[in-house]
């Protein structure tokens, strides 16, 4: 033996359909998460908490 090691690589797919709910999801998420700078926005602009969730 010479002491080299062999390793196994596995691909590991998901099916198109599970993929393609899978992003939905994962951009529903990501649309749906406050960005910090509402804040900055809002503090600049005078806005209310309720003006701020109208207009974002």
């Amino acid at each position: 033996m010479s002491g080299t090691v062999s390793v196994a690589v596995v691909a590991w797919r998901v099916p198109r359909a599970a993929g393609f709910w899978l992003q939905g999801v994962a951009l529903l998420a990501a649309a749906g998460a406050p960005a910090p700078l509402y804040a900055v926005h809002r503090h600049r602009w005078g806005l209310s908490p309720i003006a701020s969730t109208v207009v974002f």
